[in-house]
């Protein structure tokens, strides 16, 4: 069944909201509209339809499975995990094991270009030793093909339990878990990345863009999906979850979300000016600036913007107007938290120490930094909220670590700043 695209809303027959876009329908429109999503005929749904789906509205269901089609690629190094991923890959599927076990790494972008130069099939699905495929999970993901829009697929990404804080920390605060919303990936999109822990790719497409970017051992999938998005649709399906091992120790873990952060100043060199770890509006920045003269005028500030907001948006039903509005200043609220740790930590100190009105905004920063980090902090039982508390923390500190580590030996200093929303 076709249905909106989710965080899209339709508040009245004849609108759709959603991710800052308003689309005013004509009552033809509508109807389309109307038959679209009960699937019934009418001579509107195909422009509609692609209307929709370019503006990120619509979302398709997966169509048939297309295993015939499917070359499984895995790049290995050592054994550890290679049975276990040809065991829950199904029948008739050709697997293809890639070792990298020179003296000399090649590294996971060349280990997997070795293995796609070897496929001959349409598709080819990229997965990493250690991972447990469910049922139906390459039946569905290869489904999606059937949209010839699509050119990549990844499912949700989770990790399997571990005994103690590296256990919290892999499975509770996962870094390759995206969330349990389906979107379209895109930079700077709702979801803007996906791992290659699995990816299911068009061939052809993935051979024209040029393959994994061999020089990067570290965010070499943000780079290619990036590239893969200009082609075309590449889909995060939450509906598919598979499991990887988690890292032997809490050491290991977090290193790894220092490496993450180290593919900043690369990405950058890459794709200038799309990595951002902050974006704000005038709007949504002025409530900050508010708050340096008096950490009350934030909040009221905020609360004058979203009040007046059917003056702005006079198209809009004013409850819908004034609900875009208060979404806008509690999305900038949690992000401008978040981002005082991860990754402008160091800023944030000097700030505190050197500024007496940047010490007035400590307990705004304190709770923009919670509220930016709840659901984290929400995702796993509440015995463990102080540890995970505590590593949310260490694992912003690492991912920050990286992100100035890789900024300081590139010069691609702006990944620090914040970015025009």
């Amino acid at each position: 069944m076709t249905l909106l695209a989710p965080g899209v809303r339709r508040p009245s027959r004849k609108l759709l909201v959603g991710w800052s876009r308003v689309l005013r329908l004509s009552d033809a429109g509508a109807d389309a509209l109307d038959a679209l999503l009960d699937g019934q005929p009418h001579p509107g749904v195909g422009v509609l339809r692609r209307r929709l789906l370019d503006a990120g509205m619509l979302l398709l269901p997966p169509g048939p499975p297309r295993l015939t089609d499917l070359t499984v690629v895995v790049p290995a190094r050592g054994h550890a995990g290679v049975g276990r991923v040809r065991d829950t890959v199904p029948g008739g599927v050709p697997v293809l094991v890639v070792p990298d076990d020179g003296a000399v790494p090649r590294g996971p972008g060349a280990t997997r270009n070795l293995g796609a130069a070897q496929a001959t099939t349409k598709l080819i699905a990229f997965v990493d030793t250690g991972v447990h495929l469910p049922v139906g999970a390459l039946e569905r993901l290869t489904g999606h093909f059937a949209d010839e829009r699509v050119v990549a697929v990844a499912p949700r990404v989770v990790s399997e339990d571990a005994p103690g804080p590296v256990g919290v920390l892999e499975q509770q605060l996962c870094a390759l878990d995206l969330g349990g919303t389906a979107a379209e990936v895109r930079p700077g999109g709702a979801v803007s990345y996906v791992p290659s822990t699995v990816l299911v790719v068009r061939r052809e497409t993935f051979m024209t863009i040029g393959c994994f970017d061999e020089e990067l051992h570290v965010g070499e999938d943000v780079d290619l999906v990036w590239r893969l998005s200009e082609r075309g649709v590449v889909r995060y399906d939450p509906e598919v979850v598979v499991r990887h091992a988690p890292r032997d120790s809490l050491g290991d873990a977090l290193r790894r979300r220092r490496d993450y952060g180290a593919s900043a100043g690369p990405l950058d060199l890459r794709h200038p000016g799309r990595l951002r770890h902050l974006r704000m509006s005038t709007r949504t920045l002025l409530p900050w600036v508010a708050a340096l003269g008096h950490p009350v005028a934030g909040p009221a500030a905020a609360a004058v913007l979203v009040l007046a907001a059917p003056r702005r948006l006079p198209t809009l039903p004013a409850g819908e107007a004034r609900r875009l509005a208060a979404e806008a200043q509690r999305s900038s609220f949690a992000a401008a938290g978040r981002y005082a740790i991860r990754p402008a930590w160091p800023l944030t100190v000097a700030a505190l120490v050197a500024s007496r009105r940047a010490r007035r905004l400590a307990p705004l920063l304190t709770a923009a930094y919670v509220a930016g980090s709840a659901d984290r902090l929400r995702a796993g039982p509440l015995r463990d909220l102080p540890a995970r508390a505590v590593l949310s923390v260490l694992d912003d500190l690492a991912y920050s670590a990286g992100v100035w580590d890789s900024a300081g030996r590139t010069g691609r200093l702006r990944v620090l700043l914040p970015g025009k929303g």
